[in-house]
């Protein structure tokens, strides 16, 4: 799956199991970001800027 965030940087994302994107890596850059969550879906720790 891919999403074009508000800057117009395209954006790849990979789901989990239960279908959460948790890495998205920049299509320019190739530049991986990872979220992680909490059980019931909260983020945790800080969440990534973009």
């Amino acid at each position: 799956m891919a999403a074009r965030s508000s800057s117009g940087n395209i954006q790849h994302l990979i789901p989990n199991r239960q279908g959460t994107a948790y890495l998205s890596v920049d299509h320019q850059t190739q530049a991986v970001t990872r979220r992680q969550y909490l059980p019931f879906g909260g983020t945790r720790g800080t969440a990534p800027a973009t």
